[in-house]
């Protein structure tokens, strides 16, 4: 059994009893977005000595369910942080970048008491939106031919709007910027940007890091596999996110001409 496995089950065991409940005093957050690469992000950050991995799952979703949380300490309990130097914990779950699907989680972070990051990892919006729907069409949470005419795109589409994703940390977080990477150049060197990603939280970046394959990659289901978006529909799709990607640009400074969609 390794040490990995043993963490893991102690940690499952402490959830169910309640036993010990970690102070944990720093967080940090990989608010999405959704199918841009945050699992393969969260498994490199976790090697991180000062990082301390959530060992009952990447994605708790703890302050995305539909009702606020009154009692933080079954979230503690995910952890079993090391109980000596710095430890950051961990918390990788893109349902804290989907509003408004999942509403006020920005305003719930915000009165989560610590030290707080945040990092967004943005992909080329019209990419993410084709992974997501072949995401659910794997899931079997929506059934379309090939061609077809797209599904209801209200959610989608708000998960690719990342300028105002970024809104609700900017309101509710306003003296802390997040920390905004681009999957594209993740995906060319990601050890690049792990890197500075450990020095935005002050953290050795020259930790030998074992380098990994993608995580979390599209499902092996043929018509999974298949599913694209037509021309047209990307063409449309990028019309309708133009709005957004100009704020993401002037307001945010990211270099939306990586992705050509102007």
């Amino acid at each position: 059994m390794t040490q990995s496995t043993i963490w893991s089950r102690a940690s499952r065991a402490n959830q169910r009893l309640g036993l010990y409940t970690p102070s944990l005093k720093e967080f940090c957050f990989l608010i999405g977005a959704m199918k841009s690469g945050t699992t393969t992000l969260y498994h490199y950050l976790a090697q991180h000595p000062a990082i301390a991995e959530n060992q009952y799952q990447k994605e708790p979703e703890f302050f995305s369910s539909p009702h606020e949380p009154d009692d933080l300490a079954p979230y503690y309990r995910q952890w079993l942080p090391r109980l000596m130097g710095r430890q950051i914990a961990l918390d990788g779950s893109t349902g804290y970048s989907k509003q408004p699907g999942f509403p006020d989680v920005a305003k719930r972070l915000s009165k989560l008491p610590g030290r707080k990051h945040f990092v967004y990892m943005l992909r080329n919006p019209v990419d993410r939106l084709e992974s997501h729907l072949a995401h659910n069409l794997a899931a079997k949470e929506v059934v379309f031919e090939p061609g077809a005419e797209l599904p209801d795109l209200t959610h989608p589409l708000a998960v690719s709007q990342y300028a105002y994703q970024l809104d609700a940390y900017r309101a509710a977080f306003p003296d802390i910027a997040v920390k905004i990477v681009a999957f594209e150049a993740f995906k060319t060197d990601p050890l690049a940007v792990v890197r500075d990603i450990c020095a935005h939280l002050e953290i050795d970046p020259d930790f030998a890091f074992e380098v990994l394959p993608p995580q979390n990659t599209r499902s092996k289901r043929a018509d999974v596999q298949s599913f694209k978006l037509t021309s047209d529909q990307r063409a449309d799709i990028t019309k309708r996110l133009q709005p957004d990607l100009e704020r993401l640009h002037a307001q945010y400074g990211f270099d939306t001409g990586i992705w050509g969609l102007s």
